[in-house]
C-alpha cells in the first residue's frame, strides 16, 4: 500500500488548527461563565487591538493556505518532496 503524504500533511495542519481553536476557545471559557479574568491594559478602542488581531488572523490562515496549497497545487506538493529527497541523499 502506498503511503500518501498529500493526506498526511493535510491532516497534521488540521490537527494543528484544531489544536489552536481549541486552546483559545479554553482561554476564553471564563469570560463565558462570568469569572474575572486578570487584565494588563484595557483596550479603548479596536484601533488598539488591531494590529494583535490582524497578527491571530494570519497565524491561522496560514495553516489553511498550506492545506489548500497541498491539496490543489500538486506541482509545489512534487516539488518538495523531490527537495527533500535529494537533501536526505
Amino acid at each position: 500500500m502506498a503511503v500518501n503524504y498529500r493526506e498526511r500533511i493535510i491532516i497534521l495542519w488540521s490537527v494543528f488548527l484544531l489544536g489552536i481553536l481549541f486552546h483559545t476557545q479554553l482561554s476564553l471559557m471564563p469570560l463565558f461563565h462570568g469569572l474575572p479574568v486578570i487584565e494588563s491594559q484595557r483596550a479603548t478602542s479596536i484601533n488598539d487591538i488591531s494590529g494583535i488581531l490582524g497578527l491571530m488572523l494570519g497565524f491561522f490562515m496560514l495553516p489553511m493556505l498550506a492545506m489548500i496549497a497541498t491539496a490543489f497545487i500538486p506541482f509545489l506538493y512534487k516539488a518538495a518532496l523531490n527537495k527533500a529527497s535529494r537533501i536526505k541523499s
